[in-house]
């Protein structure tokens, strides 16, 4: 299947801050030009990094997540992602896997209180490690699966900096919460400074935002090392922070299946 190649799904900050990624069914003009500019970030195989979440509610408590994620891609060149909560102490081991396949992503759950892992959907209310993100904004993110088609807007401007805008819409009877998903991608270090998630009307629901001043370039790529997720609606917002990334890293294929989810440590 053709289209526009995922986001860097190669570290978490980095993969939510790329463009909306590509198994879409139809691409509109110009969106391979942005997926060039997308690909000079990507790592080859392989990536492992160190991210800390803070979400803060409506009447502003916070709770912080540590977690490690490990990223590979395989030789057919689909993703493998697998997240684990290292604290604090009452969530460690608390875990999540993505394999993706020809026909979008699988994804797994793992809560150390239930013992075993559960298969979830991307339409589940569930939070993804206890964000603001549900699983639905992470498929989103990681791969444009339920997007019929993937366009190319008219540049734009963010804080002052040029970007490219996609926008992809969702297939028919997909279910989806959202009807458009738009990036704006910076057209110098090809990082996502804005994704807006969509619903009836232009209604903004979601938005994922990343100041300029927090992208730093990495050997040869640009990465944001800071990332701002809002939901709109319940008024509240995670703050991702990278602590550290490792490109190229040797990572066993075991660690991405249901068996070591399991063992959650």
């Amino acid at each position: 299947m053709s289209g526009v190649r995922p986001g860097p799904a190669c570290c978490l900050v980095a993969w939510l801050a790329g463009a909306p990624a590509a198994l879409a069914a139809e691409l509109g003009p110009g969106a391979e030009e942005v997926q060039r500019c997308v690909d000079r970030n990507l790592p080859e195989r392989t990536a492992r990094q160190t991210v800390v979440f803070v979400r803060r509610d409506r009447a502003g408590n916070e709770r912080r997540i540590d977690a490690t994620v490990w990223w590979k891609r395989d030789g057919e060149d689909r993703s493998r992602v697998l997240a684990r909560v290292e604290a604090p102490p009452d969530e460690r081991g608390t875990g999540f896997l993505m394999l993706e396949g020809d026909d979008g992503a699988e994804l797994f759950s793992y809560l150390p209180e239930l013992g075993r892992v559960r298969r979830v959907t991307s339409r589940s209310a569930s939070s993804f490690l206890g964000t603001d993100l549900s699983f639905e904004d992470v498929e989103e993110l990681q791969s444009m699966a339920s997007r019929s088609r993937v366009e190319r807007l008219p540049d734009a401007t963010v804080a002052g900096r040029p970007v490219y805008v996609l926008a992809g819409t969702p297939e028919a009877g997909s279910q989806s919460a959202y009807a458009r998903v738009v990036s704006k991608i910076d057209r110098e270090t090809c990082v996502s400074l804005e994704t807006s998630f969509e619903g009836e009307g232009g209604r903004v629901l979601k938005e994922l935002v990343v100041d300029f001043r927090d992208v730093e370039k990495q050997g040869a790529r640009w990465l944001p090392r800071k990332v701002r997720f809002r939901n709109l609606a319940s008024e509240s917002e995670t703050r991702l922070t990278l602590e550290k990334v490792e490109f190229e890293v040797e990572i066993p294929d075991r660690l991405f299946t249901q068996g070591e989810l399991a063992k959650g440590n």
